[in-house]
């Protein structure tokens, strides 16, 4: 579990790659993850992996991050996001390859990790800000539709915007 510090750091450095991204301008909803890419200077490639369980793959030396082909675009969408966060977040790490699989299973330091990232992802893609934003807007009574509508907005996955809700004491 992060702490509620560790957590703020990975929320602001999310908010400072959107700031710089968009250059202080107007943010756009779905985050428009090439933009943040191009302006930290990170290729975003499709792949084939031989395993079929990597989901992404940040390589800090080629600064290159490869997604699994036909991935949907909600999951693909928090796949690069988690990737971008292993880059701002993960610098001082001795690995060149972060790898993003669909079930993990990995030591406690590299769980740590993949929860930063994570969270990192979920901040990108769901700043606080639209959400609260968002959330006060009366789109339906019931909180399930509400998700729904949430996650087409901001082009993540039901649970993904579940979890954020959840994980900012909306819901």
């Amino acid at each position: 579990m992060l702490s509620a510090e560790k957590i703020a750091i990975i929320e602001a450095k999310a908010e400072n790659v959107l700031r710089s991204a968009y250059d202080g301008g107007s943010l756009e909803i779905p985050v428009n993850l090439g933009k943040v890419a191009d302006r930290n200077g990170l290729t975003l490639t499709s792949a084939t992996f031989k395993n079929s369980d990597v989901l992404g793959l940040f390589n800090r030396k080629e600064r290159a991050i490869y997604i699994a082909q036909d991935t949907p675009f909600p999951r693909m969408a928090f796949t690069i996001a988690h990737e971008i966060g292993h880059y701002v977040l993960h610098q001082n790490k001795k690995r060149d390859i972060f790898l993003r699989l669909d079930e993990i299973n990995i030591d406690m330091q590299s769980k740590e990790e993949e929860q930063e990232a994570n969270w990192f992802a979920a901040s990108l893609l769901m700043p606080r800000s639209k959400i609260l934003e968002f959330w006060t807007h009366p789109y339906d009574i019931d909180v399930q539709s509400k998700i729904e509508k949430l996650s087409l907005i901001f082009g993540v996955s039901k649970t993904a915007m579940l979890y954020r809700l959840k994980n900012l004491d909306l819901v």
